[in-house]
């Protein structure tokens, strides 16, 4: 099957959508090619249904329908109205994983149908090994705020992190939030000059009525998937670019290789989904936004690279639940959203050359959940316990350089049948990160009295390599990239009519929010590639 020749995007994952929308306002005709795999027709049904009616009215047995758990140890993974539809399962089976868990999605909208809606810009000196510096990125922060829609209010937080474009209404913080943040102002100038700085969260939540739906009810279910469709997913923006004239969607595509030809074009080699029919497409540019992990396999069986091993970059995570001094009664009934509330950002050259971020959640439905679960052991008592525990418990989720850690190894080997090849990943370790992420812990158990909560350490999971899926900077981007580095247009040497824009070619991923600055990159290297030709 032959396409006429144009600029094609491959995936539908934030960096995907926002880069076709750049092509498409720079006048480019785009077909963007994607597996899209959707939510279940029946579960769809329970949510639109849901999402008609006001909370009140809501039936506690269709609640009941997309209320499943994932059933898993340590950090669970979060699934979408109880569906798992975000993560390819299917092309799993061609990844193990010694040490890791990452995760492929061949989802409409890509991982963005399970993020945290968490958004704030890298630091300046974060950009320091990069190609490109802060006044190369700002315009398209910019340009991506008003996409993302950005909620959040004007803290003490932009001292370090000033808004790029001006935020919509903050979503409002809950009473444990409140408590919490009153008792860090009361102390602000101590913590600041510990190298603790604070605020309210920046979400991409819709909070004032306008296109795609209504705002944010505050009905405690983000985590689970929000019935109103209030938190940004890159499948809504994708349903809004396929009523744009110069725009065609194929679904049900696999891409497995490109090969760049002798006139500057790329032939897109590529499966139906459903019946492994080969395929293909002549492209006068490719813009590669599928994800590390499926970039990498695109891009190694292209060159072919089956003999070298690459290097995968990935933020260390842990999770530490807090008590907070005060409780807050019936949170459980409170009208709260259930995403990141504060932000703690720990600048201390004594624990990392890099900012440490940290997410403060309050009362939410999976640890809600989790707790009762527990609580089963104190019998009679546990509806009190539960009472008790649920108005002090808060978590934090904490994030810290991709420098801070060896990354994970990865090697390809060729699958013999012809499909794609099969990834091989292995943990690197890391004794170096347990130890800076034991000096973050301490740090907030000496400053519990000012922030308000005591650290549960005990308690405290450092998530496996890979959690959350904030991977990338396999390819990363140089001024003089040598083989298997990016330039600037996020081109590797073998490959000039390839650019790729998701997190494979970030040089570093600073610990502050993933999507924010992975979308603005894809904005600019689309912009910049529109420039130069």
């Amino acid at each position: 099957m032959n396409s006429a020749c144009g600029y094609y995007v491959v995936g539908s994952g934030p960096s995907g959508v926002i880069a076709a929308q750049t092509l498409l306002e720079g006048g480019a005709s785009v077909t963007l090619l994607d597996v899209g795999q959707e939510c279940e027709p029946e579960i769809r049904s329970v949510v639109e249904a849901l999402s008609r009616q006001p909370r009140d009215a809501w039936d506690p047995a269709m609640l009941a329908k997309i209320d499943r758990s994932a059933p898993e140890a340590g950090i669970p993974r979060k699934l979408c109205y109880g569906s798992d539809f975000p993560y390819a399962e299917e092309e799993s089976i061609g990844l193990t994983q010694e040490g890791t868990r990452c995760l492929l999605s061949h989802a409409s909208g890509g991982l963005s149908n399970v993020w945290g809606a968490s958004v704030l810009p890298a630091l300046p000196d974060d950009l320091r090994d990069w190609p490109v510096g802060p006044a190369e990125m700002a315009p398209h922060y910019e340009a991506v705020a008003r996409v993302l829609q950005i909620a959040g209010a004007h803290d003490e937080l932009e001292t370090l992190f000033p808004y790029h474009h001006p935020p919509r209404k903050a979503v409002g913080l809950s009473r444990q939030a409140q408590a919490l943040l009153i008792r860090m102002r009361s102390s602000r100038p101590t913590l600041n000059a510990q190298g603790i700085h604070f605020g309210q969260s920046r979400l991409a939540v819709r909070t004032e009525s306008g296109e795609g739906g209504r705002p944010c009810q505050r009905v405690g279910r983000c985590l689970t998937g929000c019935p109103y469709g209030a938190i940004w997913n890159a499948a809504d923006r994708l349903d809004i670019l396929k009523r744009h004239p110069r725009f065609a969607y194929r679904n049900k595509i696999v891409v497995r290789r490109l090969e760049q030809q002798a006139n500057g074009r790329v032939r897109i080699h590529a499966v139906l989904a459903d019946s492994q029919e080969a395929v293909r497409f002549d492209a006068g540019r490719v813009f590669l936004g599928c994800g590390p992990l499926s970039t990498a396999r695109i891009v190694i069986d292209s060159l072919p690279a089956h003999d070298r091993e690459f290097r995968l970059q990935f933020q260390p995570y842990f999770l530490l639940p807090l008590l907070s001094f005060r409780r807050q009664p019936d949170v459980d009934r409170e009208d709260l959203h259930t995403l990141a509330q504060l932000y703690i950002e720990i600048l201390d050259a004594e624990i990392s050359a890099h900012p440490v971020h940290l997410q403060i959640y309050t009362f939410n439905e999976l640890a809600h959940a989790r707790l009762r679960r527990a609580a089963r052991w104190f019998g009679y008592f546990r509806q009190a316990v539960v009472r008790q525990l649920a108005g002090r418990l808060l978590v934090i989720h904490g994030y810290l350089d991709s420098s801070e850690c060896r990354g994970i190894e990865l090697r390809a080997f060729p699958d013999r049948a012809g499909g794609g090849s099969h990834l091989r990943l292995r943990a690197v370790p890391s004794p170096e990160t347990g130890r800076k992420i034991g000096h973050v812990a301490r740090k907030l158990l000496k400053n519990a009295g000012k922030i308000g909560a005591f650290p549960l350490l005990p308690l405290m999971q450092t998530g496996t390599p890979g959690d959350g899926n904030h991977i990338g900077g396999i390819f990363p981007m140089r001024r003089a990239p040598e083989r298997f580095e990016s330039d600037i247009l996020g081109r590797l040497p073998d490959m000039p009519g390839v650019h790729i824009v998701d997190a494979s070619v970030l040089p570093t991923l600073p610990s502050t929010t993933f999507t924010y600055t992975m979308m603005a990159n894809a904005r600019r290297i689309a912009m910049e590639t529109l420039r130069h030709l």
